[in-house]
């Protein structure tokens, strides 16, 4: 029996050359594409986190600063003021429309929506919420199901 293992040792170890030697002369013929695609790959990734941490995230904090005074009349049930905005700031509908892409321009289309819905306009106020896009986070899931919830609403009452 340990003849056996002592003939399968050598097989299996020139496999592994083998295989390191093809593996080897694979590099050796393909370095210049590996590079090059090692390269790309990292510039890809540079340019992600620079998206995100350089472009997005400077964005949404713009977005909710500007969005500031329209929660402040939405709180005030102030609906109207809080949509359009005023010389205070800006409203919902322009945070939607110009920063749509970040994080506080997706909770501005659904307080846009609630805006809607409290000012009895069905169609903008289904549209608005339609447009809000759920999130994963803890405090995201309760505007979710609101959002689903005034969907909900709105379908019934039409």
């Amino acid at each position: 029996m340990s003849n056996k293992n002592i003939q399968q040792e050598p097989d299996e170890l020139q496999n592994v050359e083998q295989a390191l030697s093809k593996t080897e002369q694979f590099i050796e013929n393909n370095r210049k594409n590996l590079v090059i695609g090692l390269c790309v790959v990292a510039v890809v990734a540079a340019a992600i986190v620079w998206f995100f941490n350089g472009y997005v995230a400077p964005k949404n904090v713009e977005a909710g600063d500007k969005m500031a005074a329209a929660v402040r009349y939405f709180e005030r049930d102030s609906f109207a003021l809080a949509l359009n905005g005023d010389e205070n700031g800006a409203g919902f509908l322009e945070v939607a429309e110009q920063y749509g892409s970040t994080a506080a321009g997706n909770i501005a289309n659904h307080y846009a929506g609630i805006c809607y819905l409290r000012l009895g306009d069905l169609e903008n106020a289904e549209k608005y919420l339609a447009q809000y896009d759920a999130v994963d986070e803890l405090a995201g899931e309760v505007v979710n199901a609101q959002n689903l919830g005034l969907r909900g609403d709105i379908a019934v009452e039409k």
